[in-house]
């Protein structure tokens, strides 16, 4: 639950404040359906689909440790490794939630305060630090507890990937 705020949020955040910085490219609504894509996605076909790219024999990471000169990689069959897959794996599906969620929060800030801000001398970062950030504290907040909550119910995919708690091994 807390490595799925730490990595859920900030990431969130970063994505929202790229494409909201990047709002008058056309290319950001193609990063945004892009980004959103996961978050569509059945949590079971998630787990089918990331339980087979992480298989030890023909996975994705497997055949590409292989291409470089490396063995066989066991993310979800190593005891040490397989929670923070599975954590992975449920900060990439949930992360788009976030991005749209701070979207909408950096949407809320007026567009009056950027503008003076910039006449005032700041540069972007320093408008996101001192401003944009101080005034979305409240949707943080929220954004935390709602991934508190969500984390208690990642039942379904934990279970796809790794057997219910016992690991896999895929020969």
């Amino acid at each position: 639950m807390v490595l799925s705020i730490c990595i859920q949020i900030p990431l969130g955040i970063a994505l929202a404040t790229f494409l909201d910085f990047g709002s008058r490219y056309r290319i950001m609504k193609l990063f945004k359906v892009i980004w959103f894509v996961p978050l569509l996605m059945s949590s079971v076909a998630i787990g089918f689909l990331f339980s087979y790219a992480l298989a030890t024999n023909g996975g994705i990471i497997s055949a590409l440790s292989n291409f470089f000169g490396g063995g066989n990689i066991d993310l979800l069959g190593n005891h040490d490794t397989a929670l923070y897959t599975v954590i992975g794996v449920i900060c990439w599906q949930f992360t788009p939630f976030y991005m749209v969620y701070f979207i909408a929060a950096f949407t809320n800030i007026s567009e009056d305060i950027y503008e003076a801000s910039i006449i005032d001398g700041a540069t972007r970062s320093q408008y996101f630090r001192k401003i944009a950030l101080p005034m979305i504290i409240p949707y943080i907040k929220s954004a935390a507890i709602m991934s508190m909550v969500g984390s208690l119910k990642y039942f379904d995919l934990i279970y796809v990937m790794t057997g219910g708690g016992l690991v896999l091994r895929q020969n």
